[in-house]
């Protein structure tokens, strides 16, 4: 064969090669899709049943939801009555419980404690502490990150609620309803604690910081007793928090483990590639055309990201523990 036939063979050799690479490379855009394989949640429920209370509870969650839900629809239905009266709807509850809110703060703030209370939602939260060790349900076939936790926001609504009771009745010489409110409150963020997430453990520690704020500013104005100081005591004693921050952030990286086998594709050795229309579709963005897909092979490795992502949570653990 002469030289210039092998150049030519050689060149069509590369050119096929390129082509077929190409054609591959579409052929992957278009058919790739992520296979998890290990079940994130139940590892989560695992860890977060190791250290529960109350075996019996654990699938008692969806009661726990239902109180606290129930507060947030009676807070959420005040809110649209302000509103349609013309007042304020965003209430500045930790600046009432704080003492330094303004006197139509103040007021707002004490109407909604009316509105809700007279709603009969405190009623049901008298069953919180009988729940404890509730955990979590948490569903299978679908990325964790999507999954729904709308019961944090009425938490957080409970929590400001209940703090704000707590010193209504220390005002009023109402033990008994203070009791009951603080009683309450650490049996929420007890149950919040058990579940192990970040929000979660966010929501539990700034209600609990409220609610020692608002004993500690009580006792200072000689609100509480003797009698009741103990009682608040031994309450704080009983609800002392287990679970810490290194844990959560433990079981987040579990959350963060599924994420990247939703994300990218496993080639059965522990390794893949990113796929652009997954990790789109994962934040909430529109889907975009397949062909961005082709961005995989600039991108880390699945076995890359999932070595960063240790790396970052080893060090978070370290720094929380």
């Amino acid at each position: 064969m002469s030289r210039g036939k092998k150049i030519i063979v050689s060149i069509a050799v590369v050119f096929l090669l390129i082509f077929g690479a190409v054609v591959w490379a579409v052929a992957w855009c278009y058919t790739a899709k992520p296979t998890p394989r290990t079940d994130y949640g139940a590892k989560i429920r695992e860890l977060a049943a190791k250290d529960a209370p109350n075996p019996e509870n654990r699938d008692r969650y969806p009661e726990f939801v239902a109180i606290v839900e129930a507060v947030g629809n009676a807070h959420a239905a005040f809110r649209e009555q302000a509103e349609a009266a013309g007042k304020r709807d965003d209430i500045k509850y930790e600046r009432v419980i704080r003492g330094t809110a303004t006197a139509e703060e103040r007021s707002l703030a004490d109407e909604a404690l009316a509105f809700v209370t007279a709603s009969g939602a405190f009623g049901r939260c008298k069953r919180l502490p009988g729940l404890r060790g509730a955990l979590r349900t948490i569903p299978t076939g679908e990325p964790l990150l999507g999954t729904p936790l709308y019961e944090i926001s009425f938490c957080r609504v409970a929590g400001h609620l209940q703090v704000l009771r707590l010193r209504r009745a220390l005002e009023a010489d109402d033990s008994a309803n203070a009791l009951a409110a603080a009683r309450e409150i650490l049996a929420m963020t007890d149950i919040l604690a058990q579940q192990g997430s970040m929000l979660d453990a966010s929501i539990l520690f700034r209600t609990r910081r409220l609610l020692y704020d608002a004993m500690a500013q009580a006792c200072d104005d000689g609100l509480v007793s003797g009698v009741s100081a103990r009682e608040l005591v031994a309450l704080l004693s009983d609800y002392a928090l287990t679970p810490t921050s290194a844990r959560a952030v433990s079981l987040e990286r579990y959350i963060g483990l599924d994420m990247i086998q939703w994300t990218y594709t496993d080639n059965g050795r522990g390794d893949g590639l990113a796929i652009m229309t997954e990790i789109k579709r994962l934040d909430g963005s529109d889907t975009p055309p397949k062909l961005d897909n082709i961005a995989a092979f600039v991108m880390p490795s699945g076995k890359e990201a999932e070595e960063h992502m240790s790396t970052s949570y080893d060090a978070l653990v370290g720094f929380a523990a």
